[in-house]
């Protein structure tokens, strides 16, 4: 019996609001000592010499460039009030199992995957500097510090990429990393307990030595929290049944619009995501009355990877799928995200379009589904969804505009195998058809199969989903 891993993490889905948080304006002192992100060994020792530094100015989370080596700025515990306590993030371990004889997906002995929790290791505050700039406090509780200093390596690097490419003073389409701070031997005085335990009596302290990122306030939206969002009736939708269901299929196209478009940024400054979900994607709005005022960012970087900083276990993986060259092995990361947007896709499409809240599907009831019991035949998949009278709506969405829903959701779904093949030979061809066609030569391995390497995901941008009807 053999398993393959084939997320090796992946940030947890949700945010668990606490309605029971309490407010405060004094705010507690934390008094921070300096953080220096760790450098792996043989990666980022002489990253001076190879791009600029940058350093962030307070409350503008924009950076520009420094004469001398410099990270992220450190905050001083003077300049920070908590206000009050969001919630909490954990990450799940995800095992795709493969077995040596045929199972049954039903067989609870035999399963397709299995999901390890973390439990928390993220808490996320709200805060104001004393400009009264409001931010996000990701606090990062010891056992998550990995993924803090992969944060701060990640958001640096993507600044980084977006200057070189657009000139500094703008910003790339990620959440704005302002600066840091590290929990000392202060958060242990009397002062700072007698206050925690005060505002907080249901959280436990914060350990010493936890890391704290501070983040521009982007607001709390994502892709996550679109379908349960409460939206605003328009006068003529009393007279055409159908303006809510075209309203709200457009403000979903923009929303994967500008998810395609982030991931290709995020792509071609050379890093791949490896744990991209629908609250991973940020979004400034959830009113679909306007599509054109959606801004969409990628955020929690704590399992991305560079491409010159990949794990000898990733090389591995990648190998076995066929992969023979450093190029192979960036395409079959890039696929992999594509993969894991394709989900997200259905998840937002079957949650924005399904009334009944209990009937809403979520990444593993659809993915047990499509590759579990249908094995990845899209054509079994729907006629089951039209057994579900809930979900008419969804599929009646993704077979607008001659199927292109379903060729955006079979494209991305596709990408761990033949993708670029796929694109290459323009898959989607006018109305979908779900027959199984013969696919052409081509994979991670395959010389053939290379061609959505770098440019590889703005290349979706280019399917009829996206390009066919009015915008």
């Amino acid at each position: 019996m053999l398993h393959v891993r084939v997320l090796a993490a992946l940030l947890a889905a949700s945010i668990a609001l606490r309605k029971d948080a309490v407010a405060f304006k004094v705010g507690l002192t934390l008094r921070s000592s300096s953080l220096r992100s760790p450098r792996p060994p043989g990666a980022a020792a002489s990253r001076a010499a190879e791009q600029q530094q940058h350093v962030v100015q307070p409350n503008s989370g924009r950076r520009r460039p420094a004469t001398s080596m410099s990270l992220l700025r450190t905050f001083e515990a003077s300049e920070l009030q908590l206000q009050r306590f969001i919630g909490e993030l954990g990450f799940v371990e995800i095992t795709d199992w493969e077995y040596n004889r045929q199972t049954s997906p039903v067989d609870p002995s035999t399963p397709s995957r299995t999901l390890n929790s973390s439990g928390t290791t993220v808490r996320l505050f709200e805060a104001r500097t004393y400009g009264n700039a409001k931010v996000v406090l990701k606090e990062f509780l010891p056992k998550g510090l990995k993924l803090a200093y992969r944060e701060i390596e990640i958001n640096d690097r993507l600044q980084d990429a977006w200057d070189q490419k657009n000139g500094p003073g703008g910003r790339p389409p990620v959440l704005a990393l302002m600066g840091s701070l590290v929990a000392d031997e202060s958060f242990k005085s009397r002062r700072f307990l007698e206050q925690w335990v005060s505002k907080f009596p249901s959280l436990p302290v914060p350990a010493i030595g936890s890391v704290w990122l501070v983040y521009r306030w982007e607001g709390l939206y994502t892709f996550a929290s679109f379908p349960p969002a409460k939206q605003e009736s328009e006068f003529f939708d009393a007279f055409n049944p159908t303006s809510r269901t075209k309203r709200r299929a457009t403000f979903v196209k923009e929303m994967m619009r500008g998810a395609a478009n982030a991931l290709a940024f995020m792509h071609e400054s050379g890093v791949v995501h490896r744990s991209l979900g629908a609250s991973s994607l940020r979004v400034n709005t959830l009113d679909e009355r306007y599509p054109r005022q959606l801004e969409v960012l990628l955020s929690d970087f704590g399992f991305a990877t560079r491409l010159s900083e990949i794990d000898d276990e990733t090389i591995r993986r990648a190998s076995s799928a066929g992969a023979t060259s450093p190029l192979a092995v960036s395409d079959f990361l890039f696929r992999e995200d594509l993969y894991s947007l394709g989900y997200v896709f259905l998840e937002l499409v079957f949650g924005a379009f399904c009334d009944d809240k209990s009937k809403r599907p979520d990444q593993n009831s659809l993915k047990r589904l499509l590759e579990d019991i249908f094995k990845g035949d899209f054509k079994a998949f729907k006629d089951y969804c039209l057994t579900e009278p809930v979900w008419e709506p969804a599929v009646e969405v993704l077979d607008a505009d001659r199927g292109s829903g379903w060729g955006l959701a079979t494209a991305l779904l596709q990408a761990r195998g033949t993708a670029a093949s796929y694109f290459d030979s323009g898959g989607y061809g006018g109305d979908y058809d779900y027959e199984e066609e013969s696919a052409p030569e081509g994979g991670p391995g395959d010389a053939k199969g290379l061609s959505m390497s770098m440019a590889s995901t703005r290349g979706v941008l280019s399917l009829p989903y996206f390009t066919d009807g009015q915008r």
